[in-house]
């Protein structure tokens, strides 16, 4: 009987030993699981979060419970996203301000990048040329230069990116209408802290009125001067308060025999 007992208990054993490892197998599985999924899931969260901020979604939250250091984690992910979004809002409102104002001030403006191509012209500017912002993007705009100022144009805008130097330059763009109007163009550079150019930025002025006063006023002196050498007389500007001569015309000085210097 002893022996018979023996052998069952051993039997038993064979049995039990297996039946309880494998259940404290099991029972460490299941921790391991529970502690693993504790991890994971709020590390894929904070994952998800910071992918969403990536994309400039800052209404994305990641929700974790808890006092832990992944859930303090957590909420500093979140109060960074509001704040981003605050300013992201704020940058939005300043950029649509400054958009405006840009394209509501009486100048033609633009910006340039650093080969001279235009990325940016200013709503006034495509009015005036009748341009779409298509066309007068990268070297587009040239189309609307006359053809008599267009190759003295490009090779002084040319010479200004070469150098980096700022630049000014008189020449006749085409209008909406097939009008050509003097305009006054300046561009300037803008460099980085390493005096490398980053961007060009330009204005122009229509001053075609006044090239036309210029050029009548040029006519008229040009018909005075003439008029003056036919009938041999001259004309003089006296100034009553400081009692000075201020103008004394080349046919008076040749009347008087007088050398102009």
């Amino acid at each position: 009987e002893a022996i018979e007992s023996g052998f069952q208990a051993r039997r038993q054993l064979v049995l039990i030993l297996p039946a309880a490892a494998l259940l404290t197998l099991l029972v460490a599985v299941v921790l391991g699981w529970n502690v693993t999924r504790s991890i994971i899931d709020p590390l894929s969260q904070l994952e998800a979060g910071a992918r969403a901020l990536a994309k400039g979604d800052f209404g994305h939250r990641v929700a974790i419970q808890g006092e832990d250091e992944l859930a303090e984690l957590g909420r500093v992910l979140n109060d960074s996203a509001q704040q981003l979004a605050v300013l992201y809002e704020t940058l939005r409102s300043n950029e649509a301000r400054f958009r405006l104002t840009i394209d509501t001030i009486p100048a033609f403006v633009w910006s340039a990048l650093p080969d001279g191509s235009v990325d940016f012209i200013n709503r006034r500017w495509l009015e005036f040329s009748g341009f779409s912002p298509e066309q007068g993007v990268g070297w587009g705009w040239a189309e609307a230069v006359h053809p008599e100022d267009r190759s003295h144009f490009l090779e002084a805008w040319t010479a200004a990116v070469a150098s980096g130097k700022a630049m000014e330059f008189e020449a006749r763009v085409r209008r909406a209408d097939g009008q050509y109007r003097w305009l006054l163009i300046r561009n300037v550079p803008l460099h980085d802290e390493a005096a490398n150019i980053v961007k060009w930025y330009g204005t122009s002025a229509d001053i075609d009125d006044r090239k036309r006063m210029e050029e009548a006023l040029r006519r008229s002196e040009a018909y005075l001067a003439e008029s003056q050498r036919l009938t041999n007389t001259g004309s003089w500007a006296w100034d009553v308060a400081t009692g000075e001569y201020v103008y004394w015309s080349e046919d008076l000085f040749r009347i008087y025999g007088i050398d102009p210097r």
